[in-house]
């Protein structure tokens, strides 16, 4: 079964961690269960929550990277809530 997903690619740093905004950055890639692969331009890929306020949003810093992940999201894939099924 071939199903098509919204992957978010994330990245935390050091100053979003010690004041508590969890105003991430991030970069939301389409994919398929094809074997592909992406290139996210750090920082121009990047893009941090639209529901971040100014005051929590940050100019990225590549010296206070601390965490990436790869984030699967129900609210970004409909499919999965709708089906209940994990992947």
């Amino acid at each position: 079964m071939s199903i098509a997903l919204v992957v978010n690619f994330r990245i935390e740093t050091m100053d979003i961690i010690k004041d508590s905004s969890f105003a991430y950055y991030y970069a939301a890639q389409a994919v398929t269960t094809a074997w592909t692969t992406f290139t996210v331009p750090i920082p121009a890929g990047l893009a941090q929550p639209s529901w971040a306020t100014t005051a929590q949003t940050k100019t990225f810093d590549q010296t206070q990277c601390a965490k990436l992940s790869w984030e699967v999201h129900g609210q970004d894939n409909p499919v999965l809530k709708a089906t209940n099924t994990r992947y």
